[in-house]
């Protein structure tokens, strides 16, 4: 699970380039964010951006055990707790 922190609106958008502020962020996997780019995004809302971060962690916990990994909920708590202070 390789979270990145994403500006929703991108900095490097030539269009409408995005300001690096608190609320222009968001947590996306690396592999979303790669293919995202300088392209902009409505940020997700608060729900969608637990809802995202949960089913990221449902599909790891999936397959967690064959890769002989564990996953920490309390690490997984205390991210979801932190993100709702900053949104």
């Amino acid at each position: 699970m390789d979270f990145e922190v994403d500006h929703a609106q991108a900095l490097l958008n030539r269009e409408k380039p995005g300001a690096h502020h608190p609320d222009n962020l968001q947590l996306i996997i690396k592999a979303h964010n790669s293919r995202k780019s300088n392209d902009n995004w409505e940020r997700f809302t608060l729900e969608e951006q637990v809802a995202y971060i949960e089913t990221v962690v449902r599909l790891q916990e999936m397959v967690a055990s064959r890769f002989e990994s564990d996953l920490d909920k309390g690490v997984v708590e205390s991210l979801l707790l932190r993100l709702k202070k900053v949104y």
